[in-house]
């Protein structure tokens, strides 16, 4: 896996378009500067969750979106 994005789609906005509009929320990589995402680096960001409090509330940002 190179890379992980969320994508939402804004239902307010596309109801006026012919096609769904998908818009980037983040990527994993970006947002939580991870080198790769292999097991070790999806384990060191959970350690960081757990520790960093602006590392926790970027996750929770991103988690109820």
């Amino acid at each position: 896996m190179i890379d992980f994005e969320t994508h939402y789609l804004n239902l307010s906005t596309t109801r006026d378009q012919d096609s769904p509009l998908w818009e980037k929320l983040y990527s994993a990589k970006d947002e939580y500067e991870m080198e790769s995402l292999n097991a070790s680096s999806w384990h060191e960001l959970s350690e960081r969750i757990r520790s960093d409090g602006v590392v926790y509330r970027k996750f929770l940002k991103f988690v109820n979106e």
